[in-house]
C-alpha cells in the first residue's frame, strides 16, 4: 500500500469508527485530510504504527501546553 493509499483508508476508517460513536466527521473529510479553519491533519498507517501531520496557526494554546507555548509556531 502506497502513503497515498494509506492516507485515503485511514481517513475513510476513522470517519466510519466515529461515525458508530455518534460523531460526524465526514463534513471536515476532503479526501483523506480533515479540516478545522485553517488547520489541518493528514494520517496514514507504516509498519504497524499511525503517523500524523498537522499544519495551521494556534493563536490561543490550551492551559496544557502553556509552558510550551516557545515550541508551537504554527505554519
Amino acid at each position: 500500500m502506497t502513503d497515498l493509499e494509506s492516507r485515503e483508508a485511514t481517513a475513510q476508517e476513522l470517519v466510519a469508527f466515529a461515525k458508530l460513536r455518534g460523531v460526524e466527521l465526514r463534513p471536515t473529510c476532503h479526501d483523506f485530510a480533515f479540516f478545522n479553519g485553517k488547520r489541518f491533519i493528514v494520517l496514514w498507517r507504516k509498519e504497524g504504527k499511525v503517523h500524523y501531520n498537522m499544519q495551521g496557526s494556534i493563536h490561543d494554546l490550551p492551559e496544557t501546553y502553556k509552558a510550551s507555548a516557545c515550541v508551537f509556531r504554527g505554519m
